[in-house]
């Protein structure tokens, strides 16, 4: 998935100014073969916004993959073991818990498939500028391909049925109207950047998801 610089937005609190508040830390979450882990943060390091803390979490004990890891990580990103497959929800908390810890003002969750664009943060980071009410913003996500097709561009949730769907799902990008800004029911964890604020009032990831 490739995620563009379409900030779909999400209501939340805003609150203190922290320690790093243009720091942005980032968790990538790894499980099982390293490659896309690896590509996820080589995109990252082509951001135009380098004001960064990455955290990479190997969702596993320190096994082989997590020494590929660590080899081809360096200092390029700090390198965390969980000790067994916590899942998602409490895999991406010892991130959060991580950067949290490290004052920064931001945390942008990301799977490790997903290639960024060198913009992507720079705009979700304007589009919370602009919008101090919103408490998480995330941006259009692409299957690659010919042609790339939307995977995610918001998401709406239907209460009287109990069902969600994901704005333009399967669409040509390239039939897909404009990109804008929509205030949205979710955004997905695939690419997700919320407020320090808004974790500190809500708190992290449930772990029963």
């Amino acid at each position: 998935r490739y995620a563009t610089a379409h900030a779909a937005g999400r209501s939340g609190a805003c609150g203190r100014r922290d320690v790093r508040p243009r720091t942005t830390g980032v968790v990538i979450l790894n499980y099982g073969d390293p490659a896309d882990t690896l590509g996820c943060l080589g995109s990252l390091e082509g951001s135009t916004d380098l004001d960064l803390d990455v955290v990479v979490v190997h969702n596993g004990p320190e096994d082989d993959t997590y020494r590929r890891l660590a080899d081809q990580i360096g200092r390029r990103a700090d390198l965390v073991a969980t000790g067994d497959n916590l899942g998602y929800a409490a895999g991406n908390n010892v991130g959060i818990d991580r950067v949290l810890g490290r004052d920064c003002g931001l945390v942008w969750l990301l799977n490790p498939d997903t290639v960024v664009l060198p913009d992507t943060l720079t705009v979700l980071r304007a589009r919370l500028d602009a919008t101090p009410d919103c408490g998480v913003v995330g941006p259009r996500l692409l299957f690659p391909g010919k042609p790339a097709t939307i995977w995610f561009d918001g998401g709406l949730v239907d209460t009287t049925n109990a069902v969600t769907r994901h704005i333009s799902l399967g669409v040509r990008e390239r039939r897909a109207p404009a990109p804008q800004a929509l205030d949205v029911d979710y955004v997905t964890g695939a690419s997700l950047l919320v407020r320090r604020s808004v974790i500190e009032q809500v708190g992290a990831i449930p772990e029963q998801y």
